[in-house]
């Protein structure tokens, strides 16, 4: 696997497991009941968003080192 994509994953699955766990400490704090469902889908969703915003910023930054 290359480089590039082993930063993403891990990035994406780091921040997306880190947003979930504020989101479900949020939760909790307001008094409501933990959802597993809640949480896998939040740390699922904001994974993937801030994988494709992290690949799109090696892009760029790779786009400008060739320039």
């Amino acid at each position: 696997m290359k480089a590039e994509t082993k930063q993403i994953l891990f990035s994406g699955i780091f921040q997306g497991i880190f947003f979930a766990a504020m989101m479900a400490a949020f939760y909790y704090s307001d008094g409501k009941e933990f959802n597993l469902w809640r949480l896998i889908l939040a740390a699922l969703f904001f994974g993937i968003i801030m994988g494709i915003f992290t690949k799109f910023e090696i892009w760029t930054k790779c786009k400008k080192k060739l320039k």
